[in-house]
């Protein structure tokens, strides 16, 4: 039975904080333990030093150098139970399903001793978004031991002991992540896609036809433990580099209710849910749009979001519905960048351009003041920097005062202010900046470059977003006659039915 094992590399105490890392990326990369180097794989680089500045090089662009540094995997072999070659597979195929693109990893089998063992080194820090990989007590067991079972099983290595209640689901790190933060995956996705084809299908053949319409490709197959399923794959599917995935995911992974069988009597019953051609997928709003109509740029971006968070109102092409559900999995992110675009009231991507150039200037010269000029916190007098907090916490309480604060309420913390600043003038001169203050000023600038860069490297996307048509809706054709359909079709007509439909739809399930 394989093992696993799980540490973190933490921040050096001493030296540059990330010693640790690449001790362990040497480590792991040793070729008396690799046959110089054989058995080693990475999507960061081909050396230790390449690998870790690669790692180093996204620490950065963040600004997330200190604390956590990476984390250390090791999956186990009893003695006998696999070769290298196997164990190899093992560790490359968990890496590129676990992090996919996402963190900077390597892997290496060490054939030192009597068994085999894969260590795996991989950043704290996602190169894809800057965020920092958050690990929790059980989240191995519930969440990355599936991921290994079904690797380790495909090669007949046997499985890791584990709970099997219907809470332990293999996913990725992306989409176990995105679960936590009730984003978007592509497993949520089918399954609205789904739900929309169902509310509005009363047969199996317009279930089947509205699928397609949104872009699947579907195939039946046979499964021996599942029986009969459905395999869904969309073009908007990616790889970890990039090109569309081959890979499609089949019924009895979705959850109850999703299944072929599922479906087919969700379609048939006469109280079944109907879902609104204009649900709202995505609760955040965009800024106030009104004052920007004069630049197609801020319209195409305001359409953009608006076709991704209600994608089944509008009568989408194929380029469009995968344009969406891209848009979707990373809907954080482009409610960002529409936002940015009208609050900044960029009308174009040349102006997108020219901002991010003063951005970076910024940056330039925060680093060069933070230098120069900060003090640290421990150089500042505890009284004096005691009073600087209150002077910046009432300040903020005064510009953000709401309707419900009384006169009396603001006029005592607007004297309070005035008493501040006659007492302590450099402090309300701003001459005691820290340089944790400056820290947080390059935060917000480097926030705000990431978002200039994918504005402008999605440019092109944005600008070719069209008006489209509302969607026609299947129900309204049909809906008037559900309850006499129902009634009349009898059990065994059903299974003819579906007999004749699922002839048309490819078998061989992906």
């Amino acid at each position: 039975m394989a093992t696993t094992i799980l540490k973190n590399i933490k921040e050096a105490a001493k030296g540059r904080p990330s010693q640790h890392l690449i001790n362990s990326i040497k480590y792991i990369m040793n070729p008396d333990k690799t046959e110089g180097g054989l058995w080693v794989g990475s999507n960061a680089g081909v050396t230790p030093d390449e690998i870790y500045d690669c790692m180093m090089s996204t620490k950065k662009e963040y600004g997330k150098e200190n604390g956590r540094q990476g984390y250390h995997y090791v999956i186990s072999f009893p003695p006998g139970a696999c070769d290298e070659a196997t164990c190899y597979k093992v560790g490359k195929e968990f890496c590129e399903a676990y992090f996919g693109d996402g963190y900077e990893y390597v892997f290496a089998v060490h054939n030192d001793h009597e068994h085999m063992h894969c260590h795996i080194v991989f950043n704290s820090v996602g190169r894809l978004d800057g965020s920092k990989y958050r690990y929790v007590n059980g989240d191995w067991e519930k969440y990355i031991q599936p991921v290994t079972d079904k690797i380790t099983e495909k090669y007949g290595l046997g499985r890791l002991e584990y709970d099997k209640s219907d809470k332990r689901v293999g996913k990725s790190y992306a989409e176990h992540s995105a679960g936590k933060a009730d984003k978007f995956t592509w497993k949520k996705i089918i399954r609205l896609d789904i739900d929309m084809a169902v509310s509005v299908s009363n047969n199996l053949q317009e279930y089947f036809d509205e699928m397609k319409r949104m872009g699947y490709d579907m195939r039946i197959g046979q499964s021996e433990k599942h029986g009969e399923y459905v395999s869904y794959h969309h073009p908007a599917m990616k790889e970890v580099d990039g090109k569309t995935s081959k890979k499609a995911r089949r019924d009895y992974n979705l959850g109850i209710g999703y299944t072929f069988a599922d479906v087919k009597r969700r379609i048939m019953q006469p109280d079944k849910d109907i879902i609104p051609s204009d649900m709202v997928y995505v609760k955040d709003r965009l800024t106030t749009i009104t004052e920007h109509k004069d630049s197609r740029f801020q319209v195409c971006a305001i359409m953009r979001y608006g076709q991704a968070s209600q994608y089944h109102y509008f009568d989408l092409q194929l380029k469009e519905q995968i344009r969406v559900r891209q848009d979707l999995i990373g809907i954080d992110k482009l409610l960002e960048e529409c936002n940015y675009i009208l609050d900044n009231n960029i009308k174009d991507v040349n102006q997108a351009k020219e901002k991010l150039d003063a951005v970076k200037q910024e940056i330039k010269a925060v680093k060069e003041l933070k230098s120069d000029k900060a003090y640290s916190d421990k150089d500042i007098n505890v009284d004096d920097l005691g009073v600087k907090r209150e002077y910046e916490d009432i300040y903020r309480e005064l510009i953000s005062a709401r309707a419900e604060m009384t006169d009396e309420e603001y006029e005592t913390l607007s004297d309070r202010l005035e008493e501040i600043e006659a007492a302590h003038p450099d402090i309300v001169k701003g001459n005691l900046t820290t340089a944790s203050e400056y820290d947080k000023r390059l935060e917000m600038l480097y926030a705000e470059k990431r978002i200039l860069l994918r504005i402008i490297k999605e440019a092109d996307v944005t600008e070719s977003v069209t008006q489209r048509p509302l969607v026609k809706i299947a129900a309204e054709r049909s809906m008037k006659n559900t309850k006499a359909v129902q009634d009349n079709i009898s059990e065994q007509a059903s299974e003819n039915v579906t007999d004749s439909v699922t002839q048309n739809v490819p078998k061989g399930g992906l």
